[in-house]
């Protein structure tokens, strides 16, 4: 069985996986339309449905609603500090985080970046892991919790992601989030003022460009009217 986490990947995944298991593949094939699917985002449906699913329900994935949770500033500071959390690993973007923060280094500006998150082997030979980014390792959940209300922009650098709940969690604590237009966070997010997004691209200037948007916003995530980052045009709601 093979797994789809981006709309540009499904495609490519199942070439590799019918090329490879021609028997299993076409056994998968079979039995999709057979069964009920599950889905973390309606882009991850949108794929099934193009392999025989005819009715995949989408169920978003939840986090706990912690009752007392400290909230992000609503002013970014003099040296605006931008935060991932996830494992260490090429499909999380670890190479795309760390040429912003050396383009930002490069341009003078005053950000200070942090990876939090446990180093794995899924790590290539020409991945840059930056000085420029302070990789904090692996945290507790609390810990998180007070690493996320220290800083001023969630960047979720994976555009191979379905469902990263480490937005929904900076979204409660009312953190600056940019996220790419097609990963399944958009989703749930895109209602939220202070919420830029991406299209499906590894140019770190627009990236760059999309922080820059959110250090200067002066509204938070909470309810209200998607906002659209400047460097593409915004998606309709709904």
């Amino acid at each position: 069985m093979c797994t789809f986490r981006s709309p540009k990947r499904a495609a490519a995944s199942c070439s590799i996986h019918s090329a490879k298991h021609a028997l299993r593949h076409a056994e998968m094939l079979k039995v999709l339309p057979k069964i009920k699917v599950l889905c973390v985002s309606t882009a991850r449906a949108d794929m099934f449905r193009q392999l025989g699913v005819s009715d995949p329900v989408v169920v978003y994935n939840t986090v706990p609603l912690d009752t007392h949770r400290a909230r992000a500033r609503q002013t970014p500071g003099e040296r605006p500090r931008i935060v991932m959390v996830g494992s260490m690993q090429d499909r999380k973007g670890l190479d795309l985080f760390s040429r912003v923060a050396e383009l930002a280094y490069a341009r003078g500006l005053p950000w200070r970046f942090a990876w939090i998150g446990h180093k794995t082997w899924r790590i290539g030979a020409s991945t840059l892991l930056s000085d420029r980014v302070e990789w904090m390792g692996a945290l507790s959940r609390d810990r998180v919790r007070e690493e996320l209300a220290a800083s001023d922009v969630f960047f979720p650098s994976s555009v191979d992601d379905p469902m990263p709940l480490s937005v929904v969690e900076a979204v409660q604590q009312r953190l600056r989030t940019v996220t790419y237009h097609r990963v399944g966070s958009r989703e749930v997010s895109r209602a939220c003022p202070g919420t830029a997004r991406s299209p499906s691209t590894h140019r770190r200037q627009r990236w760059t460009r999309c922080v820059m948007c959110s250090t200067k916003r002066s509204r938070r995530p909470s309810t209200g009217t998607w906002r659209s980052c400047s460097t593409s045009p915004p998606s309709p709601p709904g």
